[in-house]
């Protein structure tokens, strides 16, 4: 599905995912793009209300979502392999991105999963992992009546398999790459008042800084699978999503926080 003509079911406005499992009838129409969030970032049209209905969805989906039960070790054994392929990609010789500071991140990245390992495993064994959306990016959120959120992960329904504060992590991590520094800090604020057994705002920071390195993987992929036409944009992409990554590792030793409305729009 291409994120120019997203598709949505008329019966299912409020659901994650696009594809009926009842075999229902499915009316597609297109979101106005206007109200696309990352759309909304850019421009700087973001307010702290649309923050709170956002909030309010996904607290409604969290509570009631599916809470499989996980192979702890197995899960973090997934986690670990995508270490590795961070790794592998983001130590690759070639392109003129900062290979520092990707070594000095992923370093970090590898002393920090080694540290939050008990506390991954506990959520896990506690329940509070969900089927959840996995790819949960600014421009898979529309603030239309009703807000709705599409494209999720549906090649490999594991991936949807995650913990809540995970996800928000990954969101508010590309909020930040898209300028709205403390989108995460207010989510996670959010979050954590109204779900059960929140995670620690140390984790929080963790996710973050992990997801921000498979992002940067994955931009810089681009360049290693010839896909990309111009280097530039894809190298700073790498940068930028490194960088995202150190600043969320330095907030795995303290609960930092920042002022609710910074980088909203009034």
């Amino acid at each position: 599905m291409s994120y120019d003509e997203p598709k949505i079911l008329s019966s299912q406005l409020n659901q994650f995912c696009l594809i009926g499992v009842d075999g229902g009838q499915v009316e597609m129409r297109r979101l106005p793009e206007e109200c696309f969030m990352d759309v909304m970032l850019r421009e700087k049209r973001l307010t702290p209300r649309h923050i709170q209905r956002l909030a309010d969805r996904l607290t409604e989906f969290y509570r009631s979502a599916p809470s499989p039960r996980l192979d702890e070790d197995q899960h973090f054994r997934a986690l670990e392999h995508q270490q590795d392929l961070n790794r592998q990609v983001l130590e690759h010789p070639d392109y003129g991105f900062d290979r520092s500071a990707a070594r000095h991140a992923l370093d970090r990245l590898d002393t920090h999963l080694a540290a939050f390992r008990p506390a991954i495993i506990e959520r896990i064994v506690g329940r509070r992992f969900v089927e959840g959306h996995g790819d949960l990016r600014p421009e898979h959120v529309c603030f239309t009546e009703p807000l709705v959120i599409f494209d999720c992960l549906e090649f490999d329904p594991t991936l949807r398999m995650l913990d809540p504060f995970d996800e928000i992590a990954f969101l508010g991590m590309e909020c930040s790459f898209l300028g709205a520094s403390n989108i995460a800090a207010t989510m996670f604020r959010q979050l954590t008042a109204r779900l059960e057994g929140p995670a620690s705002p140390q984790l929080f920071a963790f996710y973050g800084a992990f997801r921000a390195a498979m992002r940067a993987r994955m931009a810089l992929s681009h360049l290693l699978d010839g896909s990309a036409k111009d280097a530039g944009p894809w190298i700073d992409k790498t940068d930028r999503y490194i960088r995202l990554a150190l600043e969320r590792l330095e907030q795995t030793g303290t609960a930092q926080s920042g002022p609710i409305t910074q980088g909203l729009s009034p």
